[in-house]
């Protein structure tokens, strides 16, 4: 990597890193936790600021992100509006359906960021937030994400731990890459516990729009998932993903998955015999999830 492409890779750490910090932050802990010497942390903090992508509180001594940053997020709300828009509908079906928090992701670096999300009116509810980035190699989401990128691509950064927080997961190299084989073939992924304690996510994958994967996904306390109609819930998310599909004509690069075989009561069908291959798919995501949970 060449100077100038190092100094524009620290730059945008800076920025990511400031954003996801509330309280802002001061130039020595930008530069203990991005590692960074203090006069290169400077520097670009300078330049930053001069473009009112951050600003400075004199009082606390600390930086946090400036309106120039409100301006590149508008910019990206006129780009990829369309999108947000269209999923929309699918996210309030899904919500009106189960009841519970329907979120619109994205695959952005290293981490999974939500686009979108409609929150569930229960008063025991879990949610992300919208444009924060959390670890995609933690829960089902990232992984279904994960699972739109290139073989080569994920290969590379589990191959080199390329992936932020990859020590908090506790899956090994191969276990995630027959875990992300598990989902491209089944077509959803589900967690429990992988980031807070008590909630369970079931997630599908939607397509890839200008080279970024996105997902769909529920987000609910574990108890409150039938785990023996998780089909049915899979099934939901999948025909949302495919009518977002349809109506978004730059979505491409992922085909459906295979449909899952449902029963009369929306069960998944068991054969005594030989088990096909969505089910046997469905069978082995949930045995590697009891594993992760």
């Amino acid at each position: 990597m060449t100077a100038g492409l190092k100094v524009v890779e620290q730059a945008a750490s800076v920025l990511f890193f400031l954003g996801s910090n509330a309280r802002g932050c001061g130039v020595r802990e930008l530069a203990r936790e991005l590692g960074i010497s203090k006069s290169t942390v400077h520097r670009i903090l300078a330049s930053l600021q001069h473009r009112s992508l951050i600003s400075f509180n004199e009082t606390t001594g600390r930086y946090a992100l400036g309106a120039g940053v409100m301006e590149l997020s508008h910019a990206f709300t006129a780009q990829n509006g369309d999108l947000i828009h269209i999923a929309r509908s699918n996210l309030q079906s899904i919500r009106h359906a189960t009841g519970e928090t329907v979120v619109l992701s994205a695959a952005i670096e290293w981490y999974r960021v939500t686009l979108d999300q409609l929150e569930s009116p229960s008063p025991l509810r879990f949610a992300s937030q919208v444009g924060y980035r959390y670890p995609l190699l933690l829960g089902a989401t990232g992984r279904v994400l994960l699972g739109m990128l290139d073989q080569e691509k994920v290969e590379l950064a589990l191959a080199e731990n390329a992936i932020p927080h990859r020590d908090a997961c506790l899956m090994t190299s191969d276990q995630l890459m027959k875990r992300i084989e598990s989902v491209r073939t089944a077509g959803f992924d589900t967690s429990s516990g992988e980031l807070v304690d008590g909630a369970t996510a079931v997630a599908v994958p939607i397509g890839v729009l200008n080279d970024t994967p996105i997902a769909l996904s529920v987000y609910m306390p574990t108890h409150r998932l039938d785990w023996a109609h998780l089909a049915t819930l899979v099934v939901q998310l999948q025909d949302a993903a495919s009518q977002v599909r349809r109506n978004t004509d730059a979505l491409s690069g992922h085909s459906a998955p295979a449909r899952l075989d449902l029963d009369a009561n929306g069960v998944l069908r068991q054969s005594r015999g030989s088990q096909s291959r969505s089910e046997q798919s469905h069978a082995d995501n949930a045995s590697l999830e009891g594993e992760s949970s």
